[in-house]
């Protein structure tokens, strides 16, 4: 009981600490909550929802704009420095691509299929700095529909991922027509 009174789950959707680990859904945004940390290792907790997913209006406007680096230097290298010739022609295509990343991310969300999805590690990935920092990497692996196992990864800026065993089950979803375009359900932070 102990290991409850301390546990709290984090909202990926809004980054809300839930103290209730009872809870299904995050107090602040009412997007569904991460598998309380007293299941299983094996059990992925409830599946996502039937498609089409509702997502909260905060997380798409983070995805799209606010959390999104390609985005927003791509805006800025275009709008301020739109006099010039250089900046716009590296801003446009920064800011086309972390839009289609973004939207595709969302997509998979909101009409993807779901499939569990199994820990490979956690590890830094020194390859991505943001204010001499690097994120976590998440890599898993799960099999889609017509029974091709693949590969999936997502950043994380939290370092309690790194608890997490190798092995431990959780759910993905998917687009069945681009297995590529998959993410973790619900969204990690």
């Amino acid at each position: 009981m102990t290991q409850l009174a301390h546990a709290h789950l984090l909202c990926g959707w809004c980054g809300t600490t839930n103290t209730d680990v009872t809870r299904v859904r995050c107090i602040s945004c009412g997007g569904p909550l991460p598998p309380p940390p007293t299941l299983a290792a094996d059990d992925p907790g409830s599946p996502p929802p039937p498609v089409p997913r509702q997502l909260p209006t905060k997380y798409r406007w983070q995805v799209l704009l606010w959390k999104n680096v390609l985005v927003t230097l791509g805006m800025v290298f275009t709008i301020v420095f739109c006099w010039s010739i250089i900046f716009p022609l590296f801003g446009i295509p920064m800011w086309i691509i972390g839009y289609r990343r973004a939207k595709n991310q969302l997509i998979a969300l909101e009409r993807g299929v779901a499939a569990r999805a199994e820990l490979i590690g956690v590890e830094r990935d020194h390859s991505v700095k943001m204010n001499g920092r690097s994120p976590w990497r998440i890599e898993y692996t799960f099999e889609t529909q017509d029974g091709q196992i693949r590969d999936g990864w997502v950043h994380t800026w939290q370092g309690r991922h790194t608890r997490r065993s190798p092995g431990e089950v959780f759910w993905v979803v998917y687009l069945p027509e681009d297995p590529e375009q998959n993410t973790v359900w619900p969204p990690v932070k």
